[in-house]
């Protein structure tokens, strides 16, 4: 049996641990049982509850309407991720009764959250899973493919033995929520995948210039995201393929676009500063944790609407 990490890592004020997290979403959950859920999709390989939770008004026929999926820490390091999907639940919420437009949302589609996918990683502050896979390498669609992973298991980009390798990828591939409605029901519409490391936008490819059959939609929801975040008065984040970030193989994103056809976007999200700790690179200051995670709701919004009218 693989010896579990231990790590006591204290957590800043405005961040949670996998369990803490936990705990106050099961407390949103109680407190908006009309029209918020909580699914169990299984452990962790250290054996920590992943959930997702679903926002909706239709929780009984979650086949009948589109839906949006948000996931957030496929890579434990990038702990800003978890919060900004807690954010944006928090503030669909809160927010449901007072704005038109989220109340739509909610009364017509389903929005999926999946706020920390590695709670392993994330409590030791790592970038890998239990197994010291890279989760956002190990999915399907050109999996093993260099440059855009590697095969040492020391890389930081190790894709693991096989695709679907680690139990926190097959998750998100085969968890039966999920899975019905990409599969059977073909209800998810789009998905965002958040990060950090730099502030950029990006959708598939990750390992090719050559534009997808959908590269029109993508850059036209790129725009709206930018007309939504001058709307909010917050900076939009500059946005293109994900090959111009560096090139990539085995990701979420390309995966659930060319297996699914969902429109499928990776947010980086924040970047500090590099002369900083591992911490300080990927995660904001406590003070500035909620105009990080404020800054994503424009993308968050221009998705949501996006499943909510196709």
């Amino acid at each position: 049996m693989k010896e579990k990490r231990e790590f006591d890592f204290d957590f800043p004020e405005n961040y949670h641990s996998s369990q803490s997290l936990n705990k106050d979403l099961e407390s949103l959950c109680e407190k908006n049982s009309d029209l918020l859920t909580r699914h169990h999709l299984g452990k962790s390989t250290e054996g920590k509850e992943i959930w997702c939770y679903i926002i909706s008004s239709k929780q009984s026929a979650l086949e009948t309407i589109p839906a949006s999926l948000i996931i957030g820490c496929h890579h434990g390091r990038e702990c800003i991720t978890s919060e900004a999907a807690y954010y944006g639940m928090k503030y669909l919420l809160e927010n449901h009764s007072a704005n038109e437009k989220i109340h739509v949302w909610i009364e017509h589609s389903a929005i999926i959250f999946v706020p920390m996918l590695n709670p392993d990683g994330h409590d030791v502050i790592n970038r890998k899973n239990g197994n010291e896979v890279d989760l956002n390498r190990n999915y399907t669609f050109n999996w093993g493919i260099a440059p855009g992973c590697s095969h040492d298991p020391t890389s930081e980009i190790y894709c693991g033995p096989n695709q679907l390798s680690e139990i926190e990828s097959q998750l998100v591939n085969k968890m039966k929520i999920i899975d019905e409605l990409f599969l059977k029901y073909k209800n998810i519409k789009c998905s965002l995948d958040m990060h950090s490391g730099a502030t950029l936008l990006l959708y598939p490819w990750g390992y090719s210039w050559d534009p997808t059959p959908d590269n029109a939609v993508f850059e036209t929801l790129c725009q709206q995201m930018e007309q939504q975040a001058r709307e909010m008065q917050v900076e939009p984040f500059p946005s293109g393929p994900g090959i111009s970030l560096y090139p990539t193989s085995g990701t979420y994103i390309d995966h659930v676009y060319q297996f699914y056809h969902c429109i499928s976007y990776v947010l980086e999200l924040y970047k500090g500063r590099w002369a900083g700790s591992i911490w300080e690179f990927f995660n904001p200051p406590s003070e500035q944790v909620e105009p990080v995670c404020h800054r994503v709701l424009p993308v968050i919004f221009t998705l949501i609407d996006y499943a909510t009218k196709i």
